[in-house]
């Protein structure tokens, strides 16, 4: 096979396991999908979300092998389309080739699930639609890696006593997509692609599951779940919903903190520092207690096991502009709250660092032929005090 080329061989379901062969060049994957709460089906849908991307990053022909959704086949030009706009030195438009259109007729399902992983989106989302959701969906493999057995269970203890105080059901898919995938395109731009492979391996037996953004009508960054995208992933049987861009952060933080046993359930952490629920040190965990401290819900919250702390929120890194957006708003919250002067003033420092030096970056990009250093202004900064 021509390493231009990427190839889904058989998807086959075993028991409670949905397998399915990838093969790329000389290389064969195996990507896997296990459930033992409800039924699987062995969606080709779920490896064309999984696959596109990196074809498309490799510039490789996708073959798919088999039977595919029109709507979804009929949505891959526009889906490569919006990523190519987005990122046209990145993302390249492929053939895709070897497919058999068909209808995936619905068969009466009637469940309604929301991916939930203790996050303040997901809790918003729950909080919304609660009297039309039916299921949690928790996935082990996404934020929690396979190795990590323990926290995972953590997690699923968590999810569980939601569900069960919610009146839920709790269903659990394990896979192996990240394992596989992180190699060939960052997770920023799969983990939509990821939820809707798994969202269509449960297809048979849901009308409707949401997918809760962590954005907003204001600002919506071009990445992998986006409300261009995420419905065209949709079969015939099965609806994805784009879900929360009406609120932003601070607000669905808002909502969030009226409710004690989401408090008690929180979980924000991606990075897991010595296996910690939430590590209280990486920068989304402090920038969500930053957030429970405006909204006065900081002492309830009992998933932060550590004080929020000062030094740390003005030592934070981060490349991302879009993280800036999130402790900015933050900033223009704190900005009302005298009492709450020591945190501005940290949040405040962070910021400023982070812009002046995104400017310098830029100039740099600029004008090479100057230097425009950052040392010397971190150390005027703290005047600003």
């Amino acid at each position: 096979m021509s390493e231009k080329t990427y190839q889904i061989q058989t998807v086959v379901k075993t028991g409670n396991r949905v397998e399915a062969l990838v093969q790329t060049g000389e290389a064969t994957s195996t990507i896997f999908f296990e459930c033992d709460d409800t039924a699987l089906v062995p969606a080709r849908e779920a490896l064309v979300a999984l696959t596109l991307f990196p074809a498309m990053r490799a510039g490789a022909e996708l073959q798919v092998g088999g039977e595919v959704s029109k709507r979804v086949l009929g949505n891959l030009p526009s889906l490569q389309e919006m990523v190519h706009t987005w990122m046209p030195g990145y993302f390249q438009p492929i053939p895709v080739t070897g497919f058999e259109p068909v209808e995936k007729k619905s068969r009466g399902a009637v469940r309604v699930g929301s991916f939930f992983s203790g996050g303040v989106d997901g809790w918003y989302t729950l909080l919304k639609h609660r009297d039309e959701i039916t299921d949690l969906i928790l996935v082990w493999g996404f934020d929690i890696p396979l190795d990590k057995s323990a926290l995972f269970e953590q997690a699923r203890q968590s999810a569980q006593r939601v569900a069960n105080e919610m009146g839920k059901n709790l269903v659990v898919v394990k896979t192996n997509l990240r394992e596989i995938l992180d190699p060939l395109v960052p997770w920023k731009w799969m983990h939509g692609s990821g939820m809707a492979a798994v969202a269509n391996v449960l297809s048979a037996e849901f009308q409707r599951i949401y997918i809760s953004t962590s954005q907003w009508h204001g600002n919506q960054p071009a990445n992998g779940s986006h409300i261009l995208l995420d419905p065209l992933w949709s079969p015939e049987s099965l609806e994805l919903v784009h879900e929360g861009l009406e609120a932003t952060r601070l607000e669905k933080i808002r909502v969030v903190a009226q409710h004690d046993i989401a408090l008690q359930t929180l979980r924000v952490c991606y990075l897991n520092l010595w296996g910690a629920y939430n590590c209280g040190r990486c920068e989304k965990c402090l920038r969500t207690m930053v957030a429970l401290q405006i909204v006065g819900a900081l002492e309830r919250c009992t998933t932060f096991r550590v004080p929020i702390d000062t030094r740390r929120i003005r030592q934070l890194r981060f490349l991302d502009r879009y993280y800036g957006i999130y402790n900015l708003e933050n900033l223009h919250a704190l900005a009302k709250q005298p009492w709450n002067r020591d945190l501005y003033l940290a949040v405040r420092y962070m910021l400023t660092r982070f812009y002046i030096k995104e400017f310098l970056l830029k100039m740099n990009e600029l004008h090479p032929r100057f230097k425009f250093g950052t040392g010397r202004w971190e150390k005027k900064i703290g005047k600003m005090e």
